[in-house]
């Protein structure tokens, strides 16, 4: 048996598959505009900031939980920060910065 297993991370339904999958992409539809919002109204470094922080806590304390639920909840946390850490990135990188 391997860790994976010992902590009950291997996953046969599907549908719970599915189900965190579905909520990680829910979580960038969600997190899109609301650091698009606050990179508009407090800098987009304060955003790029404020999502790696939301990324490493969600990332961190995933690993620590066996239960499905709060799995879940993290996946959403994680699916936010992602797709607002690219596009600020770009941004920054495209049009600089005037700081």
């Amino acid at each position: 048996m391997n860790f994976s297993q010992q902590l009950s991370w291997v996953c046969d339904s599907l549908s719970s598959k599915s189900l965190a999958e579905s909520l990680f992409f829910m979580g960038s539809v969600v997190g899109g505009p609301f650091f698009g919002c606050l990179a508009d109204q407090k800098g987009r470094k304060m955003a790029l900031y404020a999502s790696n922080i939301l990324a490493a806590i969600s990332g961190t304390v995933i690993v620590f939980f066996s239960n499905f639920y709060f799995f879940c909840l993290c996946s959403f946390f994680l699916g936010s920060t992602i797709i607002s850490q690219i596009n600020i990135i770009y941004i920054l990188s495209e049009y600089g910065c005037e700081h």
